[in-house]
C-alpha cells in the first residue's frame, strides 16, 4: 500500500497533479488549506481535514470526478489493499486566540476522545500542537489562553491514542521528530515537498520528499 501525504495545496494544483501522476499512490491524505476544492488525484481516493484557509463555496460540475472527502470528527477510517490496512482519523483547523469555524475547539478534543487507545495508525491534523507550544514559548504576549490550553489537551489525547504517525502542515516547512513512540511529521507546502507512507505486510515505512516547484 502506498499513501501520499500532503498539506497546504492552496493554489498549487499543477504540482499536486504532478505528484499524483508521478507517485501513483493508492490513497491521498491531506492536512488542509485549499484555495478551491477540486479533483487533483483522478480516481485515487483523497481524504482531507480542513486547514485555516478553505473555500467558502465549492463549485461542482456534473462532469466532475469525485471531489476530495472531508474527514468527519471522531470517525475512524479503514483503508484496505490486499492484506494491508490503514486506520486513520483527523481534526482540522489551527490554534488561535480568536476561535472561528476553522480553528481547533473544545468540541474537537471531545470528538477525539471517542477514538479508543491503540486504534489508529495515522492521525491527520492541520496544525501540530507541538508547533504551537514552540511559538508560544517565543512570544512575550501571555494572553493566548485558548492557544495554551487546547494544545496540551490535544497532546494528552495523542499520547492516549498512540498512533504510529501524526501528520500536520500549516507552518510551511518540514519537521520530523518522535515523542513517546509517536512520530510527528510536519509537511511543507505541497510545492516544496510531500511524504510517502508505504505499508508492506504490516510494516510501515515513511519517506519525506522534496519538490522544488517554486
Amino acid at each position: 500500500m502506498r499513501i501520499l501525504v500532503v498539506s497546504d495545496i492552496h493554489t498549487d494544483y499543477i504540482p499536486m497533479r504532478h505528484i499524483c501522476n508521478t507517485e501513483h499512490p493508492d490513497l491521498v491524505l491531506d492536512c488542509g488549506d485549499h484555495a478551491e476544492m477540486a479533483n487533483w488525484a483522478g480516481l485515487i481516493p483523497h481524504y482531507f481535514v480542513e486547514g485555516n484557509h478553505e473555500p467558502k463555496e465549492v463549485v461542482i460540475d456534473s462532469k466532475d470526478l469525485r471531489h476530495p472527502n472531508k474527514i468527519s470528527l471522531g470517525v475512524i477510517y479503514k483503508f484496505f489493499k490486499d492484506n494491508d490496512k490503514l486506520k486513520f482519523a483527523g481534526i482540522g483547523g489551527n490554534y488561535s486566540s480568536k476561535p472561528g469555524n476553522l480553528t481547533v475547539k473544545e468540541s474537537d478534543i471531545t470528538a477525539l476522545r471517542k477514538i479508543p487507545a491503540g486504534s489508529l495508525d495515522v492521525l491527520l491534523l492541520h496544525e501540530s500542537p507541538y508547533n504551537v507550544l514552540v511559538s508560544i514559548d517565543n512570544d512575550s504576549d501571555s494572553s493566548h489562553s485558548i492557544k495554551t490550553r487546547l494544545p496540551f489537551k490535544m497532546i494528552d489525547e495523542i499520547e492516549r491514542i498512540n498512533p504510529k504517525y501524526v501528520f500536520s502542515g500549516h507552518i510551511g516547512f518540514k519537521k520530523d521528530f518522535k515523542e513517546k513512540k509517536v512520530r510527528h511529521i510536519t509537511l511543507p507546502e505541497v510545492a516544496k515537498g510531500y511524504g510517502i507512507l508505504e505499508i508492506n505486510v504490516g510494516e510501515f515505512l515513511y519517506k519525506g520528499k522534496t519538490l522544488r516547484w517554486r
